[in-house]
């Protein structure tokens, strides 16, 4: 899989980087200056774009992470905050820095 960092100058649109993802990514979504990196077994990564093209992966704390395949994630209006939810019958709501704020349990 393959992530394109673009800059739109006036009329054209101008690759800053490519960048091609070899372990197992799922899907991504990107938002603001974040891409956010689904892996199997319900992990995600976080990458902050800097201004020249360069991703910044802080470091992720996989001890909340899903235990289960992740099959869907959304931003909220404020771009903000994610929603991410699993076959293990979680909603996790997280901040933009990975940090987990709310999880709510299908019984």
């Amino acid at each position: 899989m393959q992530f394109k960092v673009v800059r739109f100058d006036e009329e054209k649109a101008i690759c800053l980087r490519s960048i091609s993802f070899l372990n197992n990514v799922q899907f991504f979504k990107a938002c603001l200056d974040r891409v956010f990196c689904v892996h199997p077994k319900g992990l995600f990564e976080v990458f902050k774009i800097h201004a020249e093209g360069e991703l910044y992966c802080p470091d992720n704390n996989e001890s909340n992470d899903h235990e289960e395949n992740i099959v869907s994630m959304d931003f909220d209006e404020s771009r903000k905050i994610v929603a991410t939810a699993a076959l293990d019958q979680r909603v996790k709501i997280w901040n933009f820095s990975k940090l987990l704020l709310l999880q709510i349990t299908s019984n």
